[in-house]
C-alpha cells in the first residue's frame, strides 16, 4: 500500500458510512482530480472549457469511465498531472469492476462531493 493510498483510506475511514464501495471512492477522487483540472484551466485561461465534458453532471457509468482519460490527457497538456492520484483512482476503478449498481444521481453526487471538497482532500493527501 502506497503512502497516498494509506492517506486516502485514512480520509475515507472518517466517512466510512458514506464510502461503501470502491466505486464511491473512485468517483469521489475523480471529482477531486477534475476540480484540480478546472482550477488549472481557470488560473491559466480565466475560463473552464473542460466543464462541457461533465454533461451537466448527469453522467452515466460509461461517461465516468471515459472521463478519467480525458482529465488525465488535459492535465498532461497543461503539464500539471498528478500520477499518484491518477493511479489511485485507476486502482479503485479496477476494484469496482463493471456494473457498479449505482444510480446516475448517486454517481454524480459522489463526483460532485469530490469536486466540492477538492482543496481539503488535496491538503489531507499532501498532493
Amino acid at each position: 500500500m502506497t503512502e497516498l493510498s494509506q492517506a486516502a483510506e485514512g480520509f475515507f475511514s472518517r466517512y466510512e458510512s458514506a464510502f461503501l464501495t470502491p466505486a464511491h471512492k473512485a468517483l469521489f477522487l475523480l471529482g477531486v482530480l477534475t476540480q484540480k483540472l478546472l482550477n488549472v484551466q481557470y488560473a491559466d485561461r480565466e475560463a473552464t472549457p473542460f466543464r462541457k465534458n461533465l454533461k451537466g453532471l448527469k453522467m452515466r457509468e460509461e461517461d465516468f469511465q471515459g472521463l478519467l482519460p480525458k482529465v488525465q490527457n488535459k492535465l498532461w497538456e497543461y503539464d500539471r498531472n498528478f500520477p499518484d492520484l491518477e493511479a489511485l483512482i485507476s486502482e479503485y476503478f479496477l476494484l469496482a469492476g463493471r456494473n457498479w449498481g449505482l444510480s446516475i444521481d448517486e454517481m454524480n453526487f459522489y463526483f460532485v462531493l469530490g469536486m466540492n471538497l477538492s482543496d481539503k482532500v488535496i491538503e489531507a493527501l499532501n498532493l
